[in-house]
């Protein structure tokens, strides 16, 4: 058996985030939890802070709306597809030997060099740390090269497979591949990836008790992962083993030293910028602005006052409701003018004219704007995986929008176009040729702005806590480069940010609650 050691030093420029962000168990629990007090997550744990849990040891529905934080794996016995029982228990107990990190193991402070947004670039040319022949595996994961680096006690691991697949859901001929870590106890922490479970032996973790990441929800044969292996007691200088198992192995593990200071993520401005127009794109998660949660969304509209808002699942509120909420929310009291059709809304303070676009799931309008432009708001079908029935519909879909667009006639034919919206881009990349191929080649040759957290530089826009999927990367931006530069493109997400930032845009502790999906905020400014 090969084992490599890799050691990882890696130093950057300083940055500041706020306090006691390191010192918290991960959520799991061995048995049916005592009430105790909610405990603080570490500075990766991306979900709400009241997570729910149940002592039930069924594994849920995918789509639940709610599930457990950890399950308690049964010995020996199948995991059952049964519901669990929809009422939640208070948060687990901490596990008694994971051990709070102290500050003094930040050697420096940071920022994470790698983000996990489906890119490799960051990456640089470092050779792989293990490799593997093609062909070998008995499933369709074929592994031919993994890298695995540390910053602090933060785990990367990049891999490459011979072919493009959904990492997450795909047939069951495809096999199952599970990335394996092996402690500094003993202990094997295993995330199985068509299974979605994040475990240690009988225990069931959430993505978010370790910051569990993984890029791209769509379909490549290349992945990257990240996990904070802090919670699990595991220090700085201290070694993991990374393997993988499944569908295809590597012959020996990665000794990995977690090395170097602990990433500690830039936290950057929402402020406008000058000259620019602002679009904001949000699923509302089932007409979100008329549900009880409103005040939450409409706290996240205020805060980052776009001129345009492009809104999904607005399926029962109509075009008059949102552009007078819209007004009551304008500290200016301007007029909101508001379109729909299906659940999709555009509204802006600028005048808008509605342009042809042949689906019911794309609206597209012209705005009177000082510069004028062409905005296109979609929902793609949802769910399946790559060349499914959802993702052939989502193709057809995305083939549409570019016809309308390339139908624009009359005041708005030769304006920029934006198109933005819930994708649902969870099948193959190519659904999106039609958008960026070069209009040479038959399409629009549109560029993709993806947008960032506001602290740090994750790309993902949706995330249920409650559910098994890790956040994805579902709301995308696409823009005419030849008409428009975007500026201080961003993704609100309230938790990440300071107490006194939320207190300056106006949001409040639990804001992100609102709605599944994040607002994607990007200020454009015309070319000229």
């Amino acid at each position: 058996m090969r084992w490599l050691t890799l050691t990882l030093l890696l130093l950057s420029s300083g940055c500041d985030l706020s306090d006691g962000l390191d010192d918290a168990p991960p959520v799991y629990f061995d048995r049916a939890p005592p009430v105790v007090d909610a405990q603080p997550l570490p500075s990766w744990d991306l979900g709400r802070r009241d997570a729910q849990v149940w002592p039930d040891a069924a594994r849920p529905d995918l789509d639940a709306q709610l599930a457990p934080d950890a399950w308690i794996k049964p010995d020996a016995q199948p995991r059952p597809d049964a519901q669990p029982d929809a009422q939640p228990q208070p948060d687990a107990q901490p596990r008694p030997d994971a051990q709070p990190q102290p500050d003094a193991q930040v050697i420096e402070e940071i920022p994470p060099t790698i983000q996990i947004d489906g890119e490799i670039e960051d990456w640089g040319d470092a050779p792989p740390t293990l490799t593997d022949r093609a062909g070998d595996a008995s499933g369709a994961f074929d592994l031919v090269a993994m890298w695995a680096r540390s910053q602090g006690n933060i785990l990367y691991v990049r891999f490459q497979i011979t072919q493009a697949l959904n990492l997450h859901e795909g047939a069951a001929a495809d096999g199952e591949l599970m990335l394996r870590i092996g402690l500094p106890g003993g202990e094997i922490l295993q995330a199985s990836f068509r299974e979605r479970d994040l475990s240690i032996g009988a225990r069931w973790y959430r993505w978010y008790a370790l910051g569990y990441l993984t890029a791209p929800a769509y379909a490549s044969d290349a992945f990257e992962v990240r996990l904070d292996l802090a919670p699990l007691g595991v220090e700085i200088g201290s070694t993991v083993e990374v393997l993988f198992a499944g569908s295809d192995h590597f012959e020996g593990a990665a000794e990995v030293v977690m090395a170097g200071a602990r990433p500690r993520p830039i936290e950057r401005a929402a402020d406008r910028v000058a000259g620019a127009i602002r679009v904001a794109s949000l699923n509302t998660h089932e007409s979100g602005l008329s549900r009880p949660e409103a005040p939450m969304i409409q706290r996240s509209l205020a805060a980052v006052a776009a001129d345009i808002y492009c809104l999904q699942e607005e399926y029962t509120n109509t075009s008059g409701f949102i552009g007078q909420t819209l007004h009551d929310l304008d500290p200016q009291g301007r007029w909101w003018y508001a379109q729909k059709s299906r659940d999709l809304i555009i509204a802006s303070h600028y005048p808008l004219v509605v342009l042809p676009d042949g689906h019911e799931r794309v609206l597209a309008v012209g705005v009177n704007a000082p510069n004028p432009l062409v905005i296109i708001n979609y929902h793609g079908s949802c769910c399946g995986y790559a060349h499914t029935e959802e993702d052939l519909n989502r193709a057809a879909e995305v083939e549409m929008i570019a016809e309308a667009a390339r139908g624009i006639s009359g005041d708005f034919a030769g304006a920029p176009v934006v198109i933005t919206g819930d994708f649902n881009l969870v099948g193959h990349p190519r659904v999106l040729d039609p958008l960026r191929r070069a209009p040479e080649e038959g399409g629009l040759g549109l560029a993709w702005s993806k947008a960032r957290h506001l602290l740090g530089a994750d790309s993902w826009t949706w995330r249920r806590e409650a559910s098994r999927y890790v956040p994805s990367m579902l709301d995308l931006v696409f823009y005419d480069a030849a008409g428009l530069t975007p500026i201080n493109a961003f993704v609100l997400y309230p938790p990440e940010l300071s107490p006194a930032t939320r207190a300056r845009l106006g949001l409040e502790a639990g804001d992100e609650m609102g709605a599944d999906h994040l607002l994607v905020v990007t200020d454009f400014v015309p070319r000229r």
